[in-house]
């Protein structure tokens, strides 16, 4: 376990000096790999701990209504989109 941790150490330190390309360097997160590598971290410690922990005493949301309401509104934005394609394709052929 020791030397995987220690590899995966090795290998971010040379993509740390190496491999940053300079055109994104000043880019958010992009000049080092740690902090993306930071933030999966975090995102599952959170989903596999944290979060089981804190809904443990609650009971789960109810979101039917909302669903039904949305599945609707893309069955209605799916026919408008299939009837505006269809348009498209009788004007320009």
């Amino acid at each position: 376990m020791l030397t995987a941790v220690s590899h995966t150490v090795a290998v971010l330190r040379l993509s740390d000096l190496c491999c940053v390309d300079p055109r994104v360097a000043d880019y958010f997160m992009m000049s080092s790999p740690w902090a993306s590598l930071i933030i999966c971290v975090v995102y599952v410690i959170v989903v596999e701990w944290a979060l089981p922990r804190f809904m443990d005493s609650r009971k789960p949301l109810e979101f039917r209504p909302l669903i039904v309401i949305y599945n609707f509104a893309m069955v209605l934005l799916s026919g408008y989109i299939f009837v505006e394609v269809c348009k498209c394709i009788v004007h320009f052929c």
